[in-house]
């Protein structure tokens, strides 16, 4: 069974802080992601919520 994604995005178009901060193209180039990194996607944050759970306790 192969697993489609119903979203995609380009690397370094996002302002998820986890993204790529920018890669080069073999043609030379260029591309950066100027955004902050300010966002986490919804499962992001349910990962880092349990952690947080787990090393805190509840």
């Amino acid at each position: 069974m192969k697993f489609v994604s119903k979203k995609t995005f380009n690397k370094a178009t996002t302002d998820n802080i986890m993204d790529y901060p920018g890669y080069d193209l073999p043609d030379g180039t260029k591309i950066r992601n100027y955004f902050s990194g300010v966002s986490f996607w919804k499962w992001q944050s349910i990962i880092m919520r349990n952690e947080i759970t787990a090393y805190y306790g509840e």
